[in-house]
């Protein structure tokens, strides 16, 4: 991958995957979280930072230290793991967790071919959809994501 925020700012101009973009975007500007204590023995950390040796610290200071969190940034590394699970989460997870849902309901009514969230009974009554789901439609888009997956791998790799 050429650079990491190209890329995410390439995700971002594109329509439906934009909020996988905007996630990945505050995810990794939040950076890698972690105990004090980790950072001291973290020799890039201290580095970038200039943080005194952890060994040349006080007893006091080394267990006052301890009790806090810091972050650091992600890695090129991390952060091409972050966005393949981020993809592996869309495209793969949340259609088998629908598909699942949809054949758990089946299980129950085997003519279940669609199910209608709404608002409130109010709004079923005057057969006002806000979403629907089409068992046929769940296993196309199971079918298609992960095609779409295997295409956005092969491109990382």
């Amino acid at each position: 991958m050429e650079d990491i925020n190209d890329f995410i700012r390439e995700l971002k101009d594109l329509e439906g995957v934009n909020w996988i973009a905007n996630e990945l975007d505050e995810t990794l500007s939040q950076g890698v979280l972690m105990s004090a204590d980790d950072a001291d023995k973290e020799l890039s950390y201290n580095r970038v930072f200039e943080l005194s040796p952890f060994e040349e610290l006080p007893a006091k200071e080394r267990k006052k230290r301890t009790k806090y969190e810091t972050t650091r940034p992600f890695t090129e590394e991390e952060k091409i793991d972050v966005i393949k699970n981020a993809f592996r989460v869309v495209f793969l997870d949340l259609p088998a967790v629908r598909e699942a849902a949809m054949n758990n309901l089946r299980d129950f009514d085997n003519n279940i071919k669609t199910i209608v969230f709404s608002n409130s009974s109010e709004e079923s009554s005057t057969k006002v959809e806000k979403h629907s789901i089409d068992i046929d439609d769940v296993e196309k888009e199971l079918i298609r994501y992960s095609e779409l997956h295997s295409a956005f791998i092969k491109e990382l790799n």
